[in-house]
């Protein structure tokens, strides 16, 4: 991320907050998130990450609307910025994949972007329906990965439904299909007739790395 997007946020945060909170809930934010700076793929992470978590805990529902509102800003300036002599600025952001990754933990949503080369990929996580129902709206994703060994705040019962909130062509996936959740996962799917790739974690990430670069050179 860039000064001129660290700019941005502050700048849409402060229209919305006082100027001390704004900056309060941005150091917040870069603590969970130390490597939001690192690179210009993360802002998605950063925003719809840490910074929301920050921001609905001030405003509620309402705080929703507002990150939703900077997402908006942030993601046309990623689409139109002059390409610089990095590589990682060659390659738009309307380019890069995006794999939302549904569990309680940051922990594979991390393994896996590490994984990738510097702007091919985005990786965000989520822990509850909310979130794959607001990136679904974004940004059409090529895959959908359940963490079976670190489960979301999702009812076992609803995790068909929030699969149903992607266009048909996202691969749905569960990985850990051999952790007990895995396993009640894969259950619950094959139960509702819902397409999906089973992981088993004994082979560890490799598999779901391939499966999306598969997936980039469509």
């Amino acid at each position: 991320m860039e000064q001129r997007e660290l700019r941005l946020i502050r700048d849409a945060l402060e229209a919305v907050l006082a100027p001390e909170l704004a900056r309060e809930v941005i150091e917040a934010a870069r603590r969970q998130m130390p490597d939001a700076l690192d690179a210009p793929e993360n802002v998605v992470r950063f925003v719809d990450g840490p910074i929301r978590r920050a921001i609905t805990r001030v405003h509620g529902a309402a705080g929703d609307d507002i990150v939703d509102d900077l997402l908006g800003m942030l993601v046309p300036e990623e689409r139109h910025r002059r390409p610089s002599e990095e590589v990682t600025r060659e390659v738009r952001l309307d380019a890069q994949l995006l794999v939302i990754v549904l569990s309680s933990s940051e922990e594979l949503a991390r393994a896996l972007d590490a994984r990738f080369e510097p702007g091919a990929v985005t990786v965000v996580a989520y822990d509850d329906v909310e979130g794959p129902r607001r990136a679904a709206k974004l940004r059409a994703a090529a895959m959908v990965l359940i963490d079976g060994a670190s489960f979301p705040r999702i009812e076992l019962a609803d995790i068909p439904d929030a699969l149903a909130l992607f266009a048909p062509e996202t691969l749905r996936a569960v990985w850990a299909t051999d952790a007990p959740y895995g396993a009640s996962v894969v259950s619950i799917l094959a139960a509702r007739h819902v397409s999906f790739t089973p992981l088993d974690r004994r082979e560890g990430i490799t598999p779901i790395v391939d499966l999306v670069r598969a997936r980039r050179m469509r």
